[in-house]
């Protein structure tokens, strides 16, 4: 995939919502307060952003 394009940049950004919804609802089924769980989330959502994003545009600088 093309990591400039907005298709690349929306897959990322929808998985890593999926992944803070995930985190997010765990967290609160196990009684942690509602910033801890949030706090949580972000973390885990950004970091699956961030090290997917990087990986598709090494993939795609190694293929071009």
């Amino acid at each position: 995939m093309n990591p400039i394009s907005i298709e690349t940049f929306g897959l990322m950004f929808i998985l890593a919502y999926v992944l803070m919804c995930l985190v997010f609802i765990t967290h609160q089924k196990q009684g942690k307060s509602f910033v801890d769980s949030f706090d949580k989330a972000f973390i885990y959502g950004s970091g699956l952003f961030v090290i997917g994003y990087s990986l598709d545009a090494a993939a795609y600088v190694a293929m071009a």
